[in-house]
């Protein structure tokens, strides 16, 4: 019994974690998406990112790649998360085809 527990949290936290989501703070909202796998100095890293940020960011459409400018550190659970601190450091690029 506890092992089919232990499989649907790892389940339901793994499915969390490839939406985005959103969490209160005590001045206002934590915006976070997760990426799959991120690019940094052009070196591809088959790691979740978790991107932070106290905006909500523009809708990202049809564009496939999103580009943003900050630092990315390790958190205490080994995970990797880099934080936004301004709207102007965010960027989408290229398109998805619509098929």
């Amino acid at each position: 019994m506890e092992d089919a527990a232990g499989r649907r949290a790892a389940l339901a936290a793994l499915k969390a974690r490839d939406q985005p989501g959103q969490r209160r703070l005590r001045d206002g909202l934590l915006v976070i998406t997760y990426l799959r796998r991120f690019r940094v100095n052009g070196i591809e890293i088959e790691q979740p990112l978790a991107i932070t940020a106290p905006f909500p960011p523009p809708p990202i459409g049809m564009s496939a790649s999103v580009r943003v400018q900050a630092a990315v550190r390790v958190n205490d659970r080994g995970e990797f998360v880099a934080h936004l601190k301004s709207p102007r450091l965010l960027a989408y690029a290229g398109r998805l085809p619509w098929w």
